[in-house]
């Protein structure tokens, strides 16, 4: 998910700490030790997610730190986790091959090479569970299509991270034994999780991408940064974060929902403001923008 959500603490002490625990003792026991880089915040965060959805399927239990000197530590336990771990490592190997389809550096192919068994063996291990492989990757492998087409809007742009976020998180849920309506509403906040963290994405990328001359979605949607394409941009933000927090708004939570909110969207909305200040506009221009769009 981009690496943009984010809980304020260091190692063992966010309020992350046992479900990243969980997550990266559930990679090294099921892959090999490498495969606990992935356990970042953002699959913590699904984590934590999942547990407020159904708290009554998880318990915590005492794993072995890799880290030397580390004493053992309280982590999540549930059922659903080897789901969780092997969808993480899934989804970063079509985030990797997205990388590679744009030529984007040495070190997404090195680590794509470096993780390619533990891709795979989680694959296998998600289509056993039943998890809709063949149609998340499908879904996700259309994006350089619809980046060709030069008509193509920021809706567009944004559709294959929305539809294959919403048919992961929307599996996860049921996975770990939700009653349908619970997983329909964790379906719509993925859906919206993801409009808005591409539009963030694109945002933080596109100065880098003007300088060297690379494609981004939204100087494709819009051209170049006049106060009208300004207004339309900051205009897109606000209402993708009120569409994020209205979907979260809509789930029954039962435990972590101010740690949840403070994620999932306030400190991704912060992101998505904080990359407007930086867009390659005047500063006057951008800074009216935004006041409009926040009203």
């Amino acid at each position: 998910m981009y690496g943009y959500l984010r809980v304020a603490g260091g190692h063992g002490r966010t309020p992350l700490a046992h479900h990243q625990c969980g997550l990266c003792h559930q990679l090294g026991t099921a892959y090999r030790t490498r495969a606990r880089w992935l356990a970042g915040d953002d699959p913590s965060v699904l984590a934590m997610l999942v547990e407020g959805l159904t708290p009554d399927a998880t318990t915590r239990e005492r794993v072995r730190c890799p880290i030397p000197g580390v004493r053992r530590r309280r982590a999540l336990a549930a059922d659903w986790l080897p789901g969780l771990a092997a969808m993480q490592l899934f989804l970063a190997g079509e985030k990797l091959f997205d990388d590679r389809v744009d030529r984007d550096g040495l070190a997404s192919r090195a680590a794509e090479r470096l993780l390619r068994r533990d891709i795979d063996a989680a694959s296998a291990a998600l289509e056993r569970l039943g998890f809709p492989l063949a149609e998340v990757r499908a879904t996700l492998r259309r994006q350089p299509t619809i980046e060709r087409d030069p008509h193509a809007d920021l809706d567009s742009l944004s559709a294959p991270t929305a539809d294959g976020l919403r048919a992961s998180v929307a599996w996860l849920v049921a996975h770990a034994g939700a009653p349908h309506a619970t997983v329909a509403a964790a379906g719509a906040l993925a859906d919206r999780l993801g409009r808005l963290l591409y539009l963030v994405d694109a945002l933080t990328d596109l100065p880098r991408d003007l300088r060297r001359g690379r494609f981004n979605p939204l100087e494709r949607a819009v051209g170049p940064l006049d106060p009208a394409a300004l207004r339309f941009v900051t205009g897109a933000l606000a209402g993708r974060v009120a569409a994020l927090g209205a979907a979260f708004d809509a789930l029954p939570l039962a435990a972590h929902g101010p740690v949840l909110r403070g994620a999932l969207v306030d400190g991704l909305a912060d992101k998505g403001w904080e990359a407007v200040t930086r867009l390659p506009a005047p500063r006057v221009t951008v800074a009216r923008a935004v006041a409009e769009a926040r009203r």
